[in-house]
Parts: C-alpha cells; structure tokens; sequence
C-alpha cells in the first residue's frame, strides 16, 4: 500500500484490521507512524463507530469514553496484537519476533507501517539491496507460515498522478508483491491530474468522494487502474463506502445479533 502524505492510509489499516477482526482472523500490526496510544486512539474511534463518540473542547477532535473503550478492548480480544515500538525497529531483531508472533497468535495478517520506520541497512550497506533482501524475506515468511503480509511504502515526490512506479526505492517492491493498493486523497491536485491522465470529466462520480482506493496491482485477477470511492467521516475517522454507512462491530451486539442499546438511546437510527 501507498499514497501520499495524509492521503488516508492510516485509517484504511486500521478498518482492515477490524474488519479483519470482526471475521474471527488474528491480526498483527508493527505501527511506526503512530505510537501505540494514538493508534489505539484513532482505532476506537472507528470501532465505535456513529453515535458512540464525543466532541471534545477542540474542534474536529472526538474520543470515546471509557466504558466503550473497554468494551471494544475486550472484543479484541485474542484477535489483534499491536507490536511495542520499544524494542527497536532492527529489522531482523523485529522480524524474528514477528515470525514468533505468527506462531504463537496464529496470526492471519500481519500489517507493516511502514517500511520507512525500519533499520534494513542491517540486510545490505546498499539501501537497495537491502530493500530488495526485505521484500523477499516478506515473500519467505508469507509463504512459509500461510500469513498475509501488507507492509505500506512512501512514494517518491511525484510531479503527476501518483503510480505504482513513483514508490521510492528499488522496483522489486512493486514487481514483487500480488496486490498494491494506492489510496489518494480527493483534492485539487488529484482531479487536476486524474483529468489529465485518464480524462475523467467535471462530473466524474470519485470527485463527490473524500479518498479513493486504486487497485494498482492484482496479480490474480488482472485488475488494474481500478478506484473504489469512499466517504470521510470526521466523528469516527472512518472511511465509508457511502455517507450513510454506519458499520456495527461486533463489540456492539448481543450474541443472538441484536444491537446493544443503552437506556435512553435511540434504538434506530
């Protein structure tokens, strides 16, 4: 996965992990962009989802309260596993322990933010070869344990529409890997140059969205140039497959399926 700056990565990593949750996987997250407790943060948002969220004295900042916290963590459970920066970012010393982690969680996907945020000058001097040594070790441990790897990568600073090409490093991180996703973040800049690059006119449906996803890569299915519209929702940092979208995690129903709803609330909305 890339995009650039603020383009919406972050809050796309942490919805595959609860949805990913929400499916009864077990996800392991290695965050170097965000220290655990703004992760966390940032997650419960989005697991508690519209109506179980609180503005605060500052504008557009929200939090769920304790009670609610609580509930999502219990969900969580045994199903996510949010890896503690402090013990470095060596990355053979970190890839060591996520191999560990695979075995002893059994975990079905393992998300790396980002590449960036780990030492691999330990595989070469060359920052190159030392890309190319983490991308296949990423191709070893997937294949070896049957865990899904996604890891994100900046993008070099691109003066046109951002491509798979303009992630910076050596070409064997977009040649190597199934899947690349680009998430973009609709602006001035991306209807300008999606204009220019695929003639998309004034009325293009993606620009009434906040972000897009593009499939850039699919090894299996041959999909490409590909882009998913969503909806930003500033309560809950979610991104949304329309505006109206309100998700329930699980943490929120009873186990015959039912919504669990407080006294005094709106049973419907």
């Amino acid at each position: 996965m890339s995009g650039l700056r603020a383009s919406g990565k972050s809050s796309v990593i942490s919805e595959i992990t609860l949805d990913a949750v929400e499916s009864e996987n077990n996800v392991g997250i290695f965050s170097g962009e965000l220290a655990p407790k703004n992760f966390m943060r940032w997650m419960d948002l989005q697991a508690a989802g519209r109506g179980y969220t609180e503005p605060t004295q500052f504008e557009g900042y929200y939090n769920v309260s304790r009670k609610y916290k609580e509930q999502i963590a219990e969900w969580l459970g045994q199903h996510f596993f949010l890896y503690n920066n402090d013990y470095g970012n060596d990355y053979r010393a970190v890839a060591e322990q996520f191999e560990k982690a695979i075995e002893e969680k059994k975990l079905d996907l393992l998300i790396l933010d980002n590449l960036m945020a780990f030492n691999i000058l330990c595989l070469s001097d060359n920052k190159f070869e030392a890309q190319t040594a983490f991308i296949l070790d990423m191709q070893r441990i997937a294949k070896k344990h049957n865990v899904h790897v996604l890891f994100v990568a900046h993008p070099r600073k691109a003066m046109g529409f951002l491509r798979l090409d303009d992630i910076s490093g050596t070409a064997d991180l977009g040649n190597a890997v199934d899947n690349a996703l680009i998430v973009h973040r609709v602006n001035n800049d991306f209807k300008r140059l999606g204009k220019q690059m695929f003639g998309w006119n004034d009325n293009n449906p993606l620009f009434e969205s906040t972000n897009v996803i593009e499939i850039a890569k699919d090894r299996d299915g041959g999909t490409m140039d590909y882009f998913v519209p969503l909806h930003y929702e500033i309560e809950t940092k979610r991104l949304k497959n329309s505006p109206a979208e309100n998700k329930i995690y699980g943490w929120n129903k009873s186990d015959d399926g039912f919504l669990n709803v407080e006294q005094g609330e709106i049973p419907f909305d």
